[in-house]
């Protein structure tokens, strides 16, 4: 019987170069694919945190916007203080954190008031005495929850029942240019950043009815600047109450 002599099966040296070539490639493309999903990814995701830190800092301003003017009605309308200064890039905003009324009456050139205050305060922070025609703010000297020693005596007398006595919180909102920075200061604290990577801040202001306009642009997404309207109810209260009295 003849044998039969059969050429054994195999990839040649060619066909294994070009199946290697190839698996090369679409590994290098699979990879690549990978890569530029994996950036996209993580750019959405930067956008995304800087979205949300930029709402954040919307959300703490508009909070504080919405304070400016608490317990001062009557100071505004006297003119002892003004609640709500604005400028193109910063905002003071000055609230009353909270009130009492004296134990007794107030005399002309007191210095002393005994008190009963919530808690200690810091000698730099501010008073704000008044009645329903005049008042006055005061520097403290020395402070504690019983009394309060002030730097200069009171310029007036007041009557208890009709006298408040007032802790001024006066917070500042402004836009650092040179560090691209939104920053934020309460009393005489150091200023703490509020939002970073910022190329613009602007605040544009209508008086009747209150309303800010705040707009941001941030220099990760300088095409969709975020803007946040805030109508000022406490002042809205104030400007009705003064048409009131006009009237």
């Amino acid at each position: 019987m003849n044998q039969v002599l059969k050429k054994e099966k195999g990839f040649t040296l060619l066909e294994a170069l070009t199946s290697l070539a190839l698996l090369s490639f679409i590994l290098g493309a699979s990879l690549q694919a990978y890569y530029v999903a994996s950036q996209h990814f993580l750019k959405l995701k930067e956008q995304e945190e800087n979205f949300l830190a930029l709402r954040a800092a919307l959300d703490k301003i508009r909070a504080e916007i919405q304070e400016e003017g608490r317990h001062l009605e009557t100071a505004a309308y006297l003119k002892l203080v003004e609640p709500f200064k604005i400028e193109s890039t910063s905002l003071q905003l000055i609230q009353g954190e909270w009130w009492i009324k004296p134990p007794s009456d107030l005399v002309k050139g007191q210095v002393l008031l005994e008190v009963n205050i919530p808690q200690k305060i810091s000698l730099s922070r501010k008073i704000l005495i008044h009645d329903e025609t005049k008042g006055e703010i005061k520097e403290l000297e020395k402070a504690t929850r019983n009394f309060l020693i002030f730097t200069t005596p009171l310029l007036y007398s007041y009557e208890k029942e009709s006298t408040k006595i007032i802790l001024l919180r006066k917070a500042i909102v402004y836009f650092d240019s040179a560090q691209q920075k939104i920053r934020f200061q309460v009393n005489k604290s150091p200023a703490q950043p509020l939002a970073e990577d910022i190329l613009s801040f602007k605040l544009s202001w209508k008086d009747t009815p209150p309303l800010l306009e705040i707009e941001i642009i941030s220099s990760q997404d300088k095409e969709n600047p975020l803007k946040q309207l805030v109508y000022l109810k406490n002042m809205a209260l104030r400007q009705q109450n003064q048409f009131s009295e006009e009237d």
